[in-house]
């Protein structure tokens, strides 16, 4: 599998767990009450899978590669995409205080965390389809063999270094969708 197939394939997962808290913000904003358990296991699939692996796969090993063969266009892209990143870890740290101060009760928290949800979940969306649209299919347009071939070697040591395996995200992604009835078919199967 080449490192377009694994970041798509990670799309995917990203499109289910965008899925999930669409889910939790909806049921949070008709009652009133957050699920703080699923909304924090949620956070911590964003937060692991999202942030500490999948943007450090782009970030620390794809971005480079592709800057070696980049003009002007492809270069700032690239850094559309690098603020994108830094917005979604600042949405997810509002959602976390919220998250925390709900579970305690705090006025307002479920809102905020409503809030937030949705601007992530927009943030998240529009991005991955930007990067489905234009960063992939320029990967695929940059990318020698060899380029590919020491890609996918950094993705698998991220992967080897940043706990749980692909395979456990994967399930523990699916997990949540069942739990929370989101059909895994209509989230980026």
């Amino acid at each position: 599998m080449g490192a377009v197939d694994i970041l798509r394939e990670e799309h995917t997962q990203v499109a289910r767990m965008i899925a999930c808290l669409e889910a939790v913000s909806s049921d949070a904003e008709a009652r009133g009450k957050l699920n703080g358990e699923a909304a924090s296991e949620l956070l911590w699939l964003f937060e692991t899978f999202v942030d500490d692996r999948h943007q450090a796969k782009e970030e620390g090993v794809l971005f480079p590669e592709l800057l070696r063969f980049a003009g002007e266009r492809e270069a700032e892209l690239l850094r559309k995409l690098l603020d994108d990143h830094e917005l979604e870890v600042a949405r997810l740290s509002a959602m976390r205080l919220n998250v925390l101060g709900a579970r305690y009760g705090e006025p307002g928290c479920v809102r905020d965390f409503v809030q937030q949800a949705r601007a992530y979940c927009d943030l998240q969306r529009r991005h991955m389809i930007q990067e489905n649209l234009e960063l992939l299919p320029m990967a695929e347009r940059l990318l020698t063999p060899e380029g590919d071939a020491e890609v996918v070697s950094g993705f698998d040591e991220i992967d080897g270094v940043r706990g749980a395996s692909p395979d456990g995200v994967r399930e523990s992604i699916r997990t949540l969708c069942r739990q929370l009835g989101v059909e895994l078919s209509g989230a980026g199967a």
